[in-house]
């Protein structure tokens, strides 16, 4: 996942192996200040 392309915002992304399954949260807030 590359942030620079995401708009602000909540996301959720899974990592799979095997038979393990977890599913995280990560929080994009971008910065409007130039």
């Amino acid at each position: 996942m590359v942030a620079l392309t995401l708009s602000s915002g909540t996301y959720f992304y899974q990592i799979e192996a095997g038979d393990y399954i977890e599913t995280r949260k990560v929080v994009i807030m971008k910065s409007s200040t130039k």
